[in-house]
């Protein structure tokens, strides 16, 4: 499995890994699979996300917080299983 190279090397060895990649099976794979999966089941709804962009580390975790209806702050003790 390649996982580094360099522009050097690949000029040493007369090969460029990124067209071998495009014009691989596990290339086509997953082009498939991401125009499979990109489309909602039928009787689906899409994914709506309210903002574009992530939050905030706080913001998810109280997010979490508040969609996790095991965890209690205030007079209950925070639990977490």
């Amino acid at each position: 499995m390649l996982e580094v190279t360099t522009p050097t090397f690949e000029q040493r060895i007369g090969k460029d890994f990124a067209d071998i990649y495009k014009n691989s099976k596990q290339y086509k794979d997953i082009g498939a699979s991401i125009k499979h999966y990109s489309v909602p089941v039928e009787g689906e709804e899409p994914l709506k996300f309210e903002q574009t962009y992530s939050q905030d580390k706080l913001s998810q975790f109280m997010s979490c917080l508040s969609a996790n209806k095991e965890l209690c702050i205030g007079e209950v003790p925070v639990t977490m299983q």
